[in-house]
């Protein structure tokens, strides 16, 4: 990680680290395939340590209004996070399926898509020009094409893992660690299932999981 004092720093190290864990509690497999997990399942570790240690940030932030400041942007930006996996999913579907495409062709499918999962809530007038190439700053586009939507299957997972810790820390450390421990040695649902939550995107599902959050705000 490259430090520089920002929060984003802490974010990163937590995140990595919960990366590091995963991959110690999955090492004493014979088979190297046993250890190597996919992504919905690799980032579940990371961005679940991301939401479980925010209990222990005051380690870090030893002024009150800074971590409350702190965990509230941390809730926020996983939120966030959803919309901008689905506006990037859909753009490199179309993106790849259609390599005859012409730049304006590509920049007015993006602005088509970026509204369509947006809130329009924020106005970019003025900023159009800026809007229009958004999708370059995200490089999983250039260097792992359709690699992304995981993130948003991860996201999902950590978020009713933090609910479960919050309802009971000890039993939601004991999924954490009980569905790393597996490492590959099961199906992406059982490994869900061993950490106590759901692989499950149904629209029931997604709305339990967003009234968590904002109560969590």
């Amino acid at each position: 990680m490259n430090a520089v004092g920002t929060q984003r720093d802490l974010e990163t190290m937590v995140h990595e680290g919960g990366h590091a864990i995963h991959s110690f509690l999955s090492k004493d497999f014979d088979l190297n395939h046993f250890k190597s997990t996919p992504a919905e399942v690799a980032e579940l570790a990371s961005m679940s340590m991301e939401l479980i240690s925010m209990e222990v940030w005051g380690e870090f932030y030893k002024d009150n209004n800074m971590l409350a400041r702190a965990r509230r942007q941390k809730i926020e930006d996983t939120l966030i996070t959803l919309p901008w996996v689905a506006i990037v999913d859909s753009f490199q579907h179309w993106l790849y399926e259609n390599p005859e495409h012409t730049r304006e062709q590509r920049r007015e499918k993006w602005l088509k898509i970026n509204n369509t999962f947006s809130s329009g809530l924020v106005d970019h007038e003025g900023l159009e020009e800026g809007l229009m190439n958004a999708w370059q700053k995200q490089m999983h586009i250039f260097e792992v094409p359709f690699y992304y939507i995981e993130y948003g299957f991860a996201q999902m997972g950590a978020i009713s893992l933090w609910e479960q810790f919050e309802a009971n820390p000890a039993k939601g450390i004991e999924g954490y660690k009980n569905f790393m421990k597996l490492g590959y040695t099961k199906t992406i649902p059982e490994l869900y299932e061993a950490a106590g939550i759901k692989f499950d995107f149904s629209s029931g599902y997604v709305e339990h999981l967003a009234e968590f959050m904002k109560g969590k705000l």
